[in-house]
């Protein structure tokens, strides 16, 4: 920080433990720091501004750890101390040597002087504390002044230390601060920085406000809003804004509860439990705050939320479903990793134990799970209605609130030392811990409490009216509370979906209705059914799902995890799924064994379009579709090639279903408004004959459902909660069942069973329903399902045995010897036999017709739904397939016997139209209709004359971007055309052929691919990046053609440079080339031209260090010590040989006269939370003229003997005045140590208890008056501070401050920047660093 602005920039943040102690190096450039913790021994180093950071010295030995550091910046070493030892190495960690070593010392903090080191000792074996004093060039022994009190720091100052030079950051004109950092070679470079919260300008100089992350933040729930405490209070524990000040995130419609953040990312996690569907949301924390999104929907009765910051990964308790989940922080991969609680609520995970910890506030226990939901056991019984727990990672103990909010108690973490540490005045029922302060929420009102560990005290900082009666949550907002640590489930350690850690290693794991592959790290679906199932989407999970028809087994088809599927169709024949997703506006499909690989979009986003409901033809491949934003129904092949809306303005239609036996197709339209505009409509399949046959008593018809059968349709409304049949024709209308409380959306029936199946969004599941309205819904699925959307059932046909078809189903109708079959036939094989390929005469594959699989149940008849059984006897002839003989529908034998039995049944039908066969000799589309089947054409086609023909005059008309098509100026479908590319333009090698206009009107590829293309990716631009040259080679003046293919550049030595090569006395050409876009390699070399540095020429002076001696350059002076400028301020020029241009002979540097200070400092460390620390400052400053940089030179006072500095006439008359002020104030000392001492003695009778908990006791008000007590005379406003803790206080400009697990670089000129109760910090002088105004 600098001392002249209120600005405070953390520099290190990340990877810290335990920061202790600091040291700059202003003429480097450089920052050094201790850290030790549970995997860091070490010192690290870094630029200034905290970047270009590497460790330079790492221990492997834990017992002894590194604290104090500093630098001997006479011989550039880096002088430190852990403990029982005193080291020195080189400024990169090299050539470590051992001053001095004794088991019997405890060195915290060190400083350095000349060929002396100074040592604070804290004491040990009933020694006093001590500061020990060492020589760097022996390793004999030590001088040593002892101390009552507790010593902790120590810093040594001195002018030599702080030696002013010529710094890059005197001109940089820096907004707020400017750090000197490492530039070319030894040279420095200015880089102007601002603090936390703000960014540099576009100008590089000045500061402007940034989208700085929220941090060192409480943030607390309050129902229809969250709300931050700022952690940093003041010394009177009040926080800095109002409530309505810093409650950033409104919303009166909602009920925000349950909180949890990544620090890392930046996002605050919460739970809003007063929507249609509870959710858990994010937002960010950087910048200004913009609307949330949605991270999980559908959940029950969220009792608590967690983040993984390591695995990221997001842990919640559901209440009412008495599980715990686990997902990914987008809301990926979810699974059930606990089921069958009691009242899980509280949640916490420990992620650096593998582990995690949660309440059940019904048992009343604490449980404790490894992170993969394994070894669950209690870890804290018989508690009384506990309400939220917390980790406190600094103290590695769980703090919990008890007995209903009265009690704050904790354990370690084994559970055990159980203690209560608050007794509050009011019921709590949330808890946060950060550092030093344990925050908690009122139970009665939206109030915030603020205590010390300790417990002592608490304030209540926030105190106003609840808007719901709920408890609501409080978090901490800081990286202190998520420590950095390895994680093993880095990359997702090669899992598939999920990898969740445990104590020892990692676990992958699978989102629920999936399992491991034999690779224990890949997903693959639970079970894959082919027919006899349904298919329900639910977007909340981004999932489709199989499940068996006895409501047993879900498995999940694994879709990306991008999809948010609401609409779901399956097409037997080929096997696929499809699926459309409402916010990407698609229409995607894949395979049903659940490859993610074969996904593909068969209908891209379209504007104006919102597609809902889709249905498939299997016997035409066509697939129907509605759009509820366009308003019509539209028609696709499955591949998606050919597009037509079939019916338009059809306002806003929702669902839709098919029946191909009989042409029809049957779909709703929705109105809340205008309930005349709801409906239920039939119409051909080929769009004709469209007939209202519902039109009352409607609103939102979303489900509907057709039984071919009993010929009935069935429709569910969300509006007016009826579930309902009627006739196919709208007659016979009849109330099946009243619903309650609901959103019913998808519909579906099971032919041969008495049940109609339906999902609701207000509720989780499959419910279904008796068809003939007596008793009541049950549900499936509620503890999985969370939105599900669109259900269907599948019936189909079994598989096949035997043969070489791998047990798939028949596919019908099917080419054999070129003839079409829609049935199993016994031709050149004992068994009836099938082909499960469209095919069989290219591909081969078959299997046999079993009796148990080939038609698996039958309608009506007298077989009670038994399956045919094939073959069967009738009139003394075997029947190998359904027969319509003596009947109006296909029918069979249930036993092998008719003639004997004479139990039949309806065949199901078999899925063929006048359209199965050769597309029913249609070039497009065929279309079933109730007489047969009508041909159609892509919507940019016209049907011909002979009825199945289409055509268009469709021409291409996208133009080629940089590019043009040769010979094509109306291009029509068909039409090939080739094209050629602008200047500096290339032809794409993916695209090098002749083009073809297809029947959409786009261009596609002339070869076996038939690949659509993108016209703006023809053409590649031919350019070579930016040139980059050697040190001291320029370009000169502009290249030919600028960056592109064939420009020739010229280069040429830079001012202070010569050609090193005769080669090229007037420069160098080099070209961009055409084969690799790059420029040619340079070889040519310029090497500098130096003025070398005449020492002498300069009396009583020196060249600054910024000079570059480089020819035509100039370079600017500086005067030793005790010398300043001449007013004339000359520079020195180096000419284009290498010579210093002649300059007058004038005096440049004039003596002046300082008189030198001396002073010494001791701080002792407070034995009590109101004790402030004692200085003693000895100095004798006398004027100082003003010519040249004021100067003031301190020395030490050892043993109550001053060293005499400087050559003065009045010396020894300022040294008897030095030591009459040196003997006042050592007996002043002696009075105050023996006072210390008796206080001390009175409020600690053991003063090795004060050294932890001072640190973490004391509060903000007391440091506010440490930092009072300390004198600020020295020069530019140093203060020397002896902290009760670890670490020390020394600072001037700048201050590079350690706190817990960060670094900061900081002004001190208010009181607002104290260290935090619990924190560690240490402050050291950079002298040359400065701050702009």
């Amino acid at each position: 920080m600098a001392v002249d602005t209120k600005e405070t920039k953390t520099v290190v943040n990340t990877g810290l433990d335990r920061p202790v102690s600091i040291a700059v190096h202003p003429k480097k450039g450089k920052l050094f720091w201790s850290d030790y913790g549970p995997n860091n021994n070490r010192i690290e180093v870094s630029n200034l501004d905290g970047s270009n950071r590497t460790t330079i010295y790492h221990s492997t030995d834990a017992s002894y750890l590194i604290k104090g550091i500093t630098i001997d910046y006479e011989r550039d070493k880096l002088i430190f101390t852990n403990g029982i030892g005193l080291y020195k190495m080189d400024l990169d960690g090299s050539n470590v040597e051992l001053l001095y070593q004794n088991q019997m010392l405890e060195m915290y903090e060190v400083s350095a002087y000349k060929n002396l080191v100074f040592a604070t000792d804290k004491g040990m074996f009933g020694r006093r504390p001590r500061v020990l004093i060492f020589l760097t060039t022996t390793t004999s022994g030590y001088n040593s002044i002892s101390f009552r009190g507790s010593i902790y720091g120590i810093a040594f100052y001195h002018p030599s230390r702080q030696q002013t030079f010529a710094s890059p950051c005197d001109t940089a004109q820096c907004g707020q601060m400017c750090v000197a950092v490492p530039g070319n070679g030894t040279q420095l470079k200015a880089k102007c920085v601002c603090g936390d919260g703000k960014k540099l300008a576009a100008n590089g100089k000045n500061c402007e406000k940034s989208d700085h992350p929220i941090s060192q933040t409480f943030a607390y729930s309050a129902g229809d809003r969250i709300c931050l405490v700022n952690a940093q209070v003041d010394k009177s524990w009040k926080a800095p804004h109002k409530p309505d000040d810093i409650c950033w995130l409104r919303n009166t419609g909602a009920d925000f509860r349950h909180l949890a953040v990544d620090v890392y990312s930046h996002t605050l996690f919460f739970s809003d439990q007063d929507s249609i569907l509870p959710n858990i949301r994010k937002i960010s924390l950087v910048g200004k705050r913009k609307n949330s999104t949605v991270v999980l929907s559908g959940v029950a009765n969220v009792g608590g939320i967690a983040v993984d910051w390591v695995s990221d990964h997001l842990y919640w308790t559901d209440i009412k479903l008495k599980e715990i989940w686990v997902a990914n922080l987008d809301g990926t991969s979810q699974k059930i990793l606990l089921r069958n609680l009691t009242k899980p609520t509280s949640i916490a995970v420990n992620p650096p134990s593998g582990v995690m910890y949660w309440l059940d506030e019904t048992e009343g226990n604490m449980y404790q799970a490894n992170l993969d939901g394994t070894d669950k056991i209690v870890l804290v019984r018989n508690l009384s209605n506990p309400l939220d727990l917390v980790i406190d990672y600094m103290d590695d103990r769980i703090l919990y609130i008890n007995n209903n909010g009265s009690n704050v108690e904790w354990v370690n973490m084994l559970g055990r030392n159980k203690k209560k540490l608050i007794n509050p005045e009011q019921n709590v029922s949330n808890i946060a811990v950060y550092k030093g302060y344990i925050a908690l929420t009122l139970m009665s009102k939206t109030g915030v409490l603020l205590t010390n560990k300790g417990g002592t005290n608490p304030k209540l900082i926030i105190n106003e009216n609840k808007t719901k009666n709920y408890k609501y949550d409080i978090i901490a907002i800081d990286e202190a509370v998520q420590p950095v640590i390895a994680g093993v489930c880095n990359g997702n350690s090669g899992c598939q979906q999920i990898c969740l850690p445990k104590p020892s290693g990692y676990t992958c794991a699978c989102t629920d209705g999936m399992k491991l592959g034999t690779d224990k790290k890949s997903c693959v679906p639970e079970k894959v059914l082919y027919s006899d199932f349904f298919l329900v989407a639910d977007d909340y999970r981004h999932e489709i799902y199989q499940v068996d028809k006895d409501l047993k087994t879900i498995s999940a088809m694994g879709l990306p995890h991008e999809e948010n599927p609401i609409g779901v169709a399956y097409d037997p024949v080929e096997r696929r799924i499809y699926w459309t997703d409402y916010t990407l506006g698609t229409i995607k499909r894949m395979a049903i064994n659940g490859s993610i690989n074969k996904q593909e979009t068969v209908r891209p986003k379209t504007s104006n379009s919102r597609l809902d409901a889709i249905a498939i033809d299997p016997s035409s491949r066509i697939l129907y579709y509605t759009d509820m934003k366009a308003n019509n129904i539209g028609i696709m092949s499955l591949d998606g090639g050919l597009n037509k809306i079939l019916i338009a303005s059809v306002y806003n239609p929702r669902a839709i279903v098919l029946d191909p036996e009989n042409g029809n197709m049957y779909y709703t339209t929705r109105s809340k408004i205008d309930t005349k505009r709801a409906g239920i409509w039939r119409a051909n399949m080929d769009g004709t004959n469209v007939t209202k046959i519902v039109a009352q008593g409607l609103s939102y018809p979303n489900g509907l459902a057709i039984d071919t059968t009993e010929m009935k349709i069935y429709w569910i409304d969300s509006v007016t909660l009826r579930l309902e049949r009627a006739n196919l024709n709208g007659t016979g209308r009849q109330i099946i069942a009243y619903l309650t409380d609901a959103y019913a959306f998808g519909l579906t029936i099971v032919n041969h069973t008495n049940y109609v199946y339906y999902t609701d969004w207000n509720d989780r599941g499959i419910f279904y329903q008796p068809r003939n309205g007596n008793g009541t819904a049950m549900v499936f699925g509620a503890d999985v399902f969370s939105g599900l959307n669109e259900i269907k059932y599948y019936s189909g046909t079994h598989g096949t045995t035997g043969g070489n078809g791998a047990g798939l189903p028949c596919h019908f109708p099917y080419l054999y010897n070129d003839q079409n079959y829609t049935h199993c036939i016994t031709t050149n094989h004992h068994r009836a036999w099938c082909s499960v390929t469209h095919n069989y005469d290219t591909d081969g594959l078959w299997g046999n017709c079993d009796s148990k699989v080939n038609v698996s149940y039958t309608e009506g008849g007298n077989g009670n739904g038994k399956a045919c059984v094939f073959p069967f006897v009738y009139y003394g002839v075997n029947i190998t397939q359904c027969i319509s003989d003596a009947h109006i529908r296909p029918w069979c034998a249930v036993t092998n016997n008719y003639d004997t039995d004479a139990e039949w049944g309806n065949c199901p039908y078999d899925g063929t139209t006048k359209c199965s066969s050769n597309n029913g000799g249609c070039s497009e589309f065929c279309l079933a209709t109730p007489t047969g089947r009508t041909c159609a054409c892509n919507s940019i086609f016209q049907l011909k004359a002979d009825g199945v023909s289409c055509y268009n005059e469709t021409t291409c008309t996208q133009k080629i971007r940089s590019g043009s098509f040769s010979n094509c100026q109306h291009a029509t479908v068909d039409k090939r055309c080739g094209f050629t590319c602008d200047t500096h333009f290339k032809k794409n090698s993916l695209y090098d052929g002749e083009l073809a206009c297809s029947r959409s009107g786009r261009w596609y590829t002339d070869g076996p691919s038939n690949v659509y293309v993108d016209t703006d990716n023809l053409c590649l631009e031919q350019k070579c990046p930016k040139l980059t040259v050697r040190e001291g080679v320029q370009q000169s003046g502009n290249c030919t053609s600028g960056n592109y293919v064939g420009s020739q550049c010229l280069l040429k030595c830079a001012k202070g440079y010569i050609v090193s090569s005769h080669l090229y006395p007037n420069g160098e050409n080099i070209m961009c080339q055409s084969n690799n876009l790059n420029w040619q390699k340079s070889n040519m070399t310029c090497s500098p031209i130096y003025c070398k540095e005449n020492k002498s020429s300069i009396l009583n002076g020196h060249l600054r260090e910024d000079c570059t001696f480089l020819a035509e350059h100039e370079c600017q002076y500086q005067c030793d010590y005790g010398y300043g400028k001449n007013p004339l301020n000359l520079t020195f020029k180096c000419d284009k040989q290498g010579n210093w241009e002649p300059m007058a002979a004038v005096v440049l540097c004039s003596k002046i006269t300082t008189t030198q200070s001396t002073t010494t400092t001791t701080t002792t460390e407070p034995t009590t939370i109101s004790y402030k620390p004692t200085t003693v400052t000895t100095k004798v400053v006398t004027p100082i003229p003003t010519i040249g940089k004021p100067k003031t030179t301190e020395q030490p006072i050892v043993s109550g003997k001053t060293s005499a500095l400087g050559t003065q006439d009045d010396a020894k008359i300022n040294g008897l005045m030095g030591g009459l002020v040196t003997v006042v104030l050592l007996l002043a000392i002696v009075v105050a140590c023996i006072a210390f001492y008796m206080y001390r003695k009175r409020r600690m009778s053991d003063p090795s208890k004060y050294e932890r908990s001072s640190l973490r006791e004391s509060t903000r008000s007391d440091m506010g008056q440490q930092y009072k007590s300390n004198s600020i005379d020295s020069p530019k406003n140093s203060v020397a501070y002896s902290n009760s803790g670890e670490g020390n206080l020394a600072f001037d400009n700048p201050i590079y401050v350690t706190e817990e697990a960060k670094v900061n670089l900081q002004n001190d000129d208010n009181d607002n920047t104290k260290p935090q109760i619990g924190s560690q910090h240490e402050i050291v002088m950079d002298n040359n660093v400065t701050s702009g105004m």
